[in-house]
């Protein structure tokens, strides 16, 4: 599997704290005779959010953009998440599956919101950089 692109080392500490939450639940949630190989199955869609992310991220023209990019991985991830455990789900573990979906939006949402303190951080420190480098000229 190929590996995500970070932006710095807190971006790829949030990012690997929120994997390790939605693993740690999905692949017990998967182990089930239900899935029919649901951990491959969630890699193979996990891979692919990871080539978007990627590919995205080489695309970046400026700071501007990782605003956009910045939060692609965990807004997929939740997304396909939630589609991928609606498909999978059956009338006898519906309200497993609202558990479920409470905690992957929770999880998300905390690590949204720490990306977003973390850009605003690198932000500022690039919009520095720009107003020393204009001073010195």
């Amino acid at each position: 599997m190929d590996s995500l692109k970070f932006l710095n080392e807190k971006h790829e500490i949030i990012i690997k704290n929120f994997d390790t939450e939605i693993e740690r639940f999905l692949y017990e949630y998967t182990e089930s005779d239900k899935f029919d190989d649901g951990w491959g199955l969630f890699r193979e869609m996990q891979q692919d959010i990871i080539d978007y992310h990627n590919k995205f991220f080489d695309k970046i023209g400026d700071i501007s953009t990782l605003n956009e990019w910045i939060y692609t991985y965990p807004n997929f991830m939740y997304f396909g998440l939630k589609g991928f455990l609606i498909g999978k789900h059956t009338v006898e573990d519906i309200e497993d599956l609202q558990d479920s979906m409470d905690r992957f939006h929770d999880v998300t949402i905390r690590t949204v919101e720490k990306l977003s303190v973390m850009l605003e951080k690198e932000i500022s420190k690039a919009e520095s950089k720009t107003s020393k480098k204009e001073e010195n000229v």
